[in-house]
């Protein structure tokens, strides 16, 4: 095999990880043995990527459960220099080790070569491991100098793919806080085209119902709103546009609820830049009747489960009437309760405590905004 094609396939891997198997493989084929690649080595608390193509899949899990602890290389892999191969363990020492014995020796495995890839603190350490089958020599000199000049590629792309894997637990991470988002959350192209939504966003663009997503872009209910739709989110995706720009759109829904509230703004990195020819529409349903968790205000307010309940129903646009005969209790009760709320919150007004609560936290943990629009 050609070293520039292997050299292609370890870069490629770095953002495709499902192509690690195939350079395990190709390293199988390069060096003349069984290849262990751990990208990085399983630790306490972190099971480790092991990518092995040529051993049984109960060794695999086995190594990445408890033989890596017994390696008798483990030490020493924590101090040598990366890219560099660990010295060649003798062979009887190593007979005795209960990872030759109850690992390597079940499989056929002899004469361990280990390289070392990477050592970062964050993704662990890094190596390869390549191992011959029972009766083979020990790795050629030849072999070795091969695993030797391919390690500072290993190491590069093994820190590419630890990159690309934080930046992919960020996203995920982002992604489950906006998913809390008590309105829909929706990135789009310039020219409107879906790149990703939150929960309640995508619950919007499936009902149809005012707005939805198609090939060729974000449609509104007429082709009028859809114009002025677009045109707001060409502004705001242009790298040139104002910075602080702005729009307010309403959509008219086809079922004859209330308008959608959309607002269409660039999107922007957390250091304040626009993020490309991006936008990202806040989208209200004024109808939506997503209620705050009661637990959560209780714990915010001090509130007894009752007033959390009574909470929890004026928030959501209830009269104090509505809301006591919601719970079952007379308008009296509703307001002996409502007097103590606002002395637990500070706030003396009805409004105003409505207001406290739906600009605080308890409103972005509601009890799942989501499936109360799919449901409404």
């Amino acid at each position: 095999m050609r070293n520039e094609l292997l050299l292609g396939r370890i870069y490629e891997a770095a953002l495709h990880p499902d192509g690690w198997a195939t350079v395990a493989h190709d390293l199988e084929e390069v060096l003349g043995g069984a290849v262990l690649l751990a990208l990085p080595q399983p630790r306490p608390g972190r099971r480790g990527r092991i990518v092995a193509p040529s051993l049984k899949p109960r060794f695999v899990e086995s190594y990445a459960t408890r033989f890596y602890s017994l390696d008798p290389r483990r030490s020493e892999s924590a101090t040598q220099p990366v890219e560099s191969l660990l010295r060649t363990p003798d062979s009887d020492a190593e007979a005795t080790t209960p990872f030759f014995r109850d690992w390597m020796e079940p499989q056929g495995l002899h004469h361990p070569c280990r390289g070392l890839i990477e050592r970062d603190p964050h993704f662990g350490l890094a190596t390869v491991d390549v191992y011959r089958r029972h009766g083979e020599a020990p790795l050629s000199d030849t072999a070795r100098r091969t695993l030797e000049s391919l390690l500072p590629h290993l190491r590069r792309a093994a820190q590419l793919f630890a990159q690309q894997l934080r930046l992919d637990e960020e996203r995920r991470g982002l992604s489950a806080i906006s998913d809390q988002f008590p309105v829909g959350v929706v990135l789009v192209d310039g020219c409107g085209r879906l790149r990703s939504a939150n929960r309640v966003g995508e619950a919007l663009l499936s009902r149809r119902d005012g707005l939805c997503a198609a090939k060729d872009g974000l449609h509104a209910a007429s082709a009028d709103v859809t114009c002025e739709l677009r045109e707001s989110i060409a502004q705001a995706a242009d790298p040139s546009g104002d910075d602080d720009f702005v729009s307010a759109v309403l959509l008219p829904r086809p079922s004859g609820r209330k308008p959608l509230q959309v607002l269409v703004a660039p999107a922007r990195s957390r250091q304040g830049a626009r993020h490309g020819a991006l936008a990202v529409l806040y989208v209200c349903d004024p109808e939506a009747c997503a209620e705050p968790s009661n637990e959560i205000l209780r714990t915010l307010y001090k509130l007894t489960p009752a007033e959390a309940a009574l909470v929890s129903h004026l928030t959501v646009g209830r009269t104090l009437e509505e809301a006591a005969g919601s719970l079952g209790i007379t308008r009296g009760t509703a307001r002996q309760r409502l007097g103590q709320i606002f002395s637990k919150t500070g706030t003396c007004r009805q409004a105003a405590l409505v207001r406290m609560v739906l600009t605080g936290p308890a409103a972005m943990q509601s009890n799942d905004a989501a499936e109360s629009l799919a449901a409404s």
